[in-house]
């Protein structure tokens, strides 16, 4: 009889277990899905956005909006001063790659559609880390491919620069994603988007200064920058920070080509977009390669 109760204690726990983890699985999915989602939407936001405001300017009162709200929602990081200072090289690596690739996604979403931007984003994503982790090399040269058909479609060489920096800005996120995840046991989802984009308003700020660009806007564009705020970075950040925690760091990223995918078929669906055969394919090409 005892034996039997160890057993059926035994099978109650497992059942439990495995009930927790499908319930976290299924939060991260959810999470990831949306972010997805509202990546797209961001980007077309911030490319309509960059067209009015310079591209350093608007991204400094973005993320100047982001910090501040960020901080008075985490005032908990005033307890953890020991721990921050315990990972600070995370952290400022955390703040590098955030102010690389939010700066470099603001130029060149002024310069080339945002579809466009998004699939050379996330391609740069498994390109740069097979270069660094030297695997799914196979998986990284069907992508690069795949980038080339898809801008050849565009028969415009002056939109190379551009795409240059959103691929970099792709690459500053694979090692902000791997470092992000180190601190998901440490801080809060809200905590990590606090700490993070302290270098991106320095270094915009500054740069707006001293390129002449800094001016003051009128009271609808700041109504504006803090919805763009919000529905472009907080929200989407938020999200994808509870898909990390609740997701392997490939199954979290296994929902990115949703992405690119969603804002080139509401762009197509806005008339934003014209019928092209050549583009169609390689965006058909290009979202079946990711999920290999």
């Amino acid at each position: 009889m005892t034996a039997f109760f160890v057993r059926y204690k035994n099978s109650y726990e497992i059942k439990k277990v495995r009930k927790m983890i499908f319930s976290t699985q299924k939060t991260g999915d959810i999470a990831m899905l949306l972010y997805a989602l509202l990546t797209a939407i961001s980007s077309i936001l911030i490319h309509a956005a960059t067209q009015h405001v310079t591209p350093l300017l608007s991204a400094c009162n973005t993320f100047l909006f982001c910090l501040i709200l960020y901080s008075i929602f985490a005032s908990n990081l005033l307890k953890k001063i020991p721990l921050i200072q315990s990972n600070t090289h995370i952290i400022f690596i955390l703040n590098l790659t955030t102010a690389i690739c939010w700066v470099f996604t603001f130029i060149s979403l002024k310069y080339i559609p945002p579809e466009l931007y998004l699939f050379t984003y996330l391609c740069a994503l498994p390109i740069s880390a097979a270069i660094i982790y030297r695997n799914k090399i196979r998986k990284a040269i069907l992508l690069s491919l795949g980038l080339l058909w898809f801008l050849y479609s565009y028969h415009d060489l002056r939109i190379l620069p551009a795409t240059a920096l959103a691929f970099l800005g792709g690459s500053s996120g694979t090692i902000y994603s791997a470092y992000s995840k180190q601190l998901t046991h440490l801080f809060s989802t809200i905590e990590i988007l606090a700490l993070r984009f302290y270098l991106t308003v320095l270094l915009t700020f500054i740069s707006c200064l001293v390129l002449g660009q800094w001016i003051v806007l009128t009271p609808i564009y700041y109504s504006e920058f803090a919805a763009l705020s919000f529905i472009s970075v907080m929200i989407p950040l938020t999200l994808f920070q509870i898909g990390l925690k609740n997701l392997s760091l490939f199954r979290a990223l296994a929902y990115m080509p949703l992405a690119p995918l969603a804002c080139y078929f509401i762009n197509f669906l806005l008339g934003n977009i014209a019928f092209n055969f050549i583009q169609m394919s390689a965006v058909v090409f290009l979202f079946a390669t990711m999920f290999l």
